[in-house]
């Protein structure tokens, strides 16, 4: 035979098994020529393809569990005939055990740019591991356990990873696994209510924020610990269990993503402020009086920085009491003549409203008619001195006199 290509059996190899009983013969040679082989006596016959491979399934089922000689000569076309090596082999359906991957574990999310692959095998096969366009390998060990560091780091994503066994010559077929690179810490939560620095008006108040989707949010409210999730979207709430006194607390949070990683810390106050404010007072106008041709200015005291509320006829006048407490209200309306009765009352920064307390004050535009003098009559005399003088006006105004 010209010199060129040796041909060589891949499959199976020598000393190794086939786990087929009808299986494919396959190898390599020089491209055109006829190869002839024998299976313990049953000829058969493949053409070397172009690109240098030829294959033929044994179509006279082995015996299970049985040696075999496969010998294979390749035959150029002068008939100069090359063999090659023999190869002794074993047809065991059974032989190939089932390969598993054991980490990571079916979309799990992990948190290293170099991960490792485990699984289990068949004793002293070869493991080969696919991983985004780099291939690992490594040979199981005789607990059956193999093990693949990933050493060209990973992207943040979404990666599948492909593993077969080679098991003397047989492949099996691939396991698939899917998980997703998350090496990056997750930003602080946030906490949305109760808000910085504001007010709660009941002692288990809900606490709501937004974080990472599926992230574990831990919570520190004082001392005590609390955890929740985060849903699809982000949100997360929890209602603390502890009642909380009237008094200024401290929350933290801080979220630990799907991968392990944990977040800086979030940190904020907010007071519990469970009981309603007193009445305002009203310190002026005093009494009930009577207003001829302005609207009145309301003045009080509450405490500070409570929300004050004066409602008239369902329109509401609203201001902000100081930080000593004082507050003024104008009515900035023109009110008819009458009696208007207004209701004051107060809303702390928790919410509760106070009883309202009521003022009551008349509009009188009108100028009244001139009084009626009686005595003494106009053009008489009077016969005493000092003496009194009476007559008739409008109930409660007030009559000045002047002597000309």
């Amino acid at each position: 035979m010209q010199q060129g290509i040796q041909s060589k059996i891949i499959h199976p190899i020598n000393n190794g098994y086939i786990n087929s009983l009808t299986p494919t013969i396959n190898g390599t040679g020089q491209p055109n020529t006829h190869i002839a082989a024998a299976v313990d006596g049953n000829t058969y016959s493949a053409t070397v393809a172009e690109n240098g491979t030829w294959s033929f399934q044994v179509d006279k089922a082995l015996s299970e569990g049985k040696n075999y000689t496969l010998t294979v000569t390749q035959i150029d076309s002068q008939g100069n005939a090359a063999p090659a090596p023999t190869v002794l082999f074993k047809a065991d359906p059974n032989g190939m055990t089932q390969h598993t991957i054991t980490g990571p574990l079916p979309n799990q999310y992990i948190n290293t740019t170099t991960p490792t692959i485990t699984g289990t095998g068949k004793p002293g096969a070869k493991i080969e591991v696919a991983l985004n366009k780099e291939t690992y390998s490594a040979i199981a060990a005789a607990d059956t356990t193999w093990t693949v560091p990933v050493t060209k780091p990973l992207p943040q994503g979404f990666y599948s990873v492909s593993v077969t066994q080679n098991d003397m010559g047989n492949l099996s077929s691939p396991l698939t696994v899917s998980f997703s690179v998350d090496s990056v810490a997750p930003t602080e939560p946030v906490i949305s209510h109760p808000a910085d620095m504001g007010y709660e008006g009941v002692s288990t108040p809900v606490i709501s924020g937004k974080g990472e989707a599926g992230a574990t949010i831990d919570l520190v409210v004082d001392n005590k610990e609390y955890t929740t999730k985060a849903n699809a979207n982000g949100d997360w709430n929890l209602e603390i269990s502890q009642p909380l006194m009237d008094d200024t607390h401290i929350i933290s949070a801080k979220q630990k993503d799907m991968a392990g990683n944990i977040s800086p810390q979030k940190v904020q106050l907010f007071t519990v402020d469970t009981q309603p404010p007193a009445q305002p007072i009203v310190t002026s106008p005093a009494g009930e009086p009577t207003f001829s041709n302005h609207p009145p200015r309301i003045t009080g005291l509450a405490e500070p920085e409570n929300r004050i509320e004066v409602t008239h006829n369902g329109k509401i006048y609203a201001t902000a009491a100081n930080h000593t407490g004082s507050w003024t209200v104008d009515i900035a309306d023109p009110l008819p003549d009458g009696v208007h009765t207004f209701l004051v009352f107060q809303k702390d920064k928790a919410g509760h409203v106070s009883p309202s307390v009521a003022l009551t004050i008349a509009i009188d535009t009108t100028v009244p008619a001139a009084p009626v003098v009686l005595y003494p009559k106009d053009g008489g005399y009077v016969n005493n001195i000092p003496f009194t003088a009476a007559g008739t006006g409008e109930p409660e105004a007030t009559v000045n006199l002047k002597l000309a």
